[in-house]
């Protein structure tokens, strides 16, 4: 049976080589009947199948499709880029920042501001952090100080079921009080000055696709970047 379909293949290619007049893929329609019957057949005699009814297509068909077909690639290439790129430009953006409240030559009061930078408003916000990174940037003297004990679980509320933001919209900015440094008269400083404190953002959009921003609390002077500013003029 092989080398009587092995015949009808190259019975096929002589004709169409000829110019024969070869109905469409007439060959390759009783090939494909032949094959479907036989399983077992080898596959060196499927290659040479598939090679025939290559051979058999006219070229500029063959161009043509695959033209087609790769015009109907970029096209949706082109979509699939089109919406990625809507998707990243239309998103709430959420950050936060450790900044200055207000601070003079004797202490400095921060504040937690929590900040939607994006275009979407952004919901279900939680700050998440490690306690033992919060509470390791804080003065040793601090944890024990029963005056500071009030400033510090404001601070850890920042970071726990609490201090989730229901909602917070393109453009706005929330707060909360964040410790102080320097000789506070409620105790002296909640802080080591220049302490860092690595800090995940978790947030949702309005259609429930889920973010996560990565940031570090710097704790600082943020009215004096590098540290340095003018004293009051007399």
């Amino acid at each position: 049976m092989l080398l009587d379909l092995a015949e009808l293949l190259f019975d096929a290619f002589i004709r169409q080589s000829n110019k024969e007049d070869l109905n469409e893929h007439e060959f390759a329609f009783f090939a494909v009947t032949l094959l479907s019957g036989r399983p077992m057949l080898s596959r060196g005699l499927l290659a040479g199948y598939i090679k025939l009814a290559i051979m058999s297509t006219d070229l500029a068909d063959l161009l043509r499709t695959f033209a087609s077909v790769a015009a109907v690639a970029m096209s949706g290439l082109s979509v699939w880029f089109t919406g990625r790129l809507w998707r990243q430009s239309n998103r709430p953006v959420v950050s936060a920042m450790v900044r200055t409240h207000s601070g003079g030559n004797v202490s400095i009061l921060y504040e937690l501001a929590v900040i939607n930078g994006g275009t979407r408003p952004a919901v279900t916000v939680r700050l998440v952090a490690l306690q033992a990174q919060v509470v390791g940037a804080m003065e040793p003297a601090a944890l024990s100080e029963i005056k500071l004990a009030p400033l510090k679980n404001a601070v850890l509320r920042c970071f726990s079921e609490e201090g989730l933001i229901p909602l917070l919209l393109n453009g706005q900015t929330v707060t909360n009080s964040f410790g102080v440094t320097g000789n506070h008269s409620d105790g002296g400083s909640l802080w080591r000055i220049g302490a860092a404190i690595p800090v995940e953002i978790k947030y949702c959009d309005l259609e429930g696709r889920s973010y996560t921003s990565a940031v570090v609390l710097r704790i600082r002077d943020t009215a004096a970047f590098a540290g340095g500013m003018w004293g009051e003029s007399p």
